[in-house]
């Protein structure tokens, strides 16, 4: 090899092992503690449990305690069983139940592991969140609610836990409000192109591959001016849904989409989970 293109080699070589070494730490400390970004979890509920509301206990298969509150809509109402987004707990959705009980639905506001009033030892994570979805879901049928009563509604992260509720049983409709493709699609939003994020980040709420096997009707509501989860984001996961409406609110963005438009958001969810409409 000519001596100049051998220095080269080892010049490279030397850049190489240098760059390496911090790029190493960076991905396996991004491995480490995404998850403090991904779920954010207040430790307060913001208020006491609201006049009207039963608190919800019910234990996660794997031994986790959960919680939720239940609203008592009208007898034979359908009741929307709501999934928050990763920022708040169940307390700071009570104005959404109240929005939907006063048009009629019956509400039950589920809480995550590590959030509010259902503080664990164990960390929120992917599997966590479905399987405290899925004990809430239980104690509500134990409560006379049958699933084809069950509106599934979700905002944000929980629009994930939603699908794969519905994903794995039929229930009367889901309305997704602000909805993303996966996990890993919106890290790669943010990632560097050069960080392995599929293997970063185990967390993956992968909606759009689930959608095809949801029977239900599905209702997408998502803002115009959302800087967070982009409105193409919102129309792709609606389309990989068999049967999806969607409901685009302009000025609506990611926080606010629900309070810009009111009566056309939970109206929506009532006329969603009307009869004739499975």
């Amino acid at each position: 090899m000519n001596p100049r293109r051998r220095l080269l080699r080892r010049i490279l070589l030397a850049f190489a092992s240098v760059a390496i070494v911090p790029y190493s730490i960076t991905v396996l400390a991004a491995a480490l503690f995404y998850r403090n970004l991904l779920y954010p979890a207040p430790a307060q509920f913001p208020s006491d449990v609201p006049a009207g509301a039963e608190l919800i206990e019910a234990r996660a298969s794997d031994g986790v305690n959960v919680r939720a509150l239940m609203f008592r809509g009208q007898e034979g109402a359908p009741v929307a069983v709501y999934f928050h987004g990763n920022g708040e707990t169940m307390g700071h959705d009570v104005w959404i139940a109240r929005e939907l009980l006063r048009r009629g639905l019956g509400v039950v506001l589920a809480e995550y592991r590590g959030y509010g009033l259902s503080q664990a030892e164990a960390g929120p994570t992917e599997q966590g969140l479905y399987a405290d979805a899925h004990a809430v879901i239980e104690a509500v049928l134990a409560r006379g609610v049958a699933r084809d009563r069950m509106v599934l509604v979700g905002h944000s992260l929980g629009t994930g836990v939603a699908t794969e509720m519905a994903r794995r049983a039929r229930y009367r409709a889901v309305a997704l409000v602000s909805p993303y493709t996966s996990i890993v699609d919106m890290a790669r939003r943010s990632a560097p192109p050069i960080f392995p994020v599929s293997l970063i980040v185990r967390d993956r709420f992968d909606t759009l591959s689930k959608a095809p096997n949801v029977d239900a009707p599905v209702l997408v509501v998502h803002g115009a001016s959302d800087g967070f989860i982009p409105l193409p984001m919102g129309q792709r996961v609606c389309d990989a849904f068999p049967h999806c409406e969607m409901m685009v609110v302009q000025g609506g963005h990611h926080g606010d989409v629900m309070a810009v438009e009111p009566d056309r958001v939970f109206g929506g969810i009532v006329a969603l989970s009307a009869p004739g409409r499975q």
